[in-house]
């Protein structure tokens, strides 16, 4: 069953494929009965695959407009939303010279 919708797909790719179907959008009224005659194929085929371009056209600009919406949503930063501690009393010491040390490799260039 899935070969033969995978073959039904690949019919309407292979006879009338998108390149040339764009070409013929821009100046007939008719479309479907355009297609159908250009490319030698039933109207319901030419239909078919009308309905197959506008369907991703469509899957396009939706997947166009979730990119903008995550786009705008502001980036969470981690750091900022984990609570800052307190610093136990025993260990303020060894923070505070390992701050110093920090302070003294970056002044120097180590």
């Amino acid at each position: 069953m899935m070969q033969e919708v995978q073959a039904d797909q690949f019919q309407l790719y292979a006879s009338m494929p998108f390149f040339m179907v764009e070409k013929c959008c821009n100046y007939c009224d008719h479309l479907s009965s355009t297609l159908a005659s250009e490319f030698h194929v039933s109207k319901e085929l030419a239909e078919s695959r009308l309905q197959q371009i506008e369907a991703r056209i469509r899957s396009a600009e939706s997947l166009q407009r979730f990119n903008d919406v995550i786009r705008e949503q502001p980036t969470p930063n981690s750091y900022k939303s984990v609570p800052k501690k307190d610093i136990p009393i025993h260990a303020q010491s060894l923070v505070e010279k390992a701050l110093l040390q920090k302070q003294k490799k970056e002044m120097t260039g180590l």
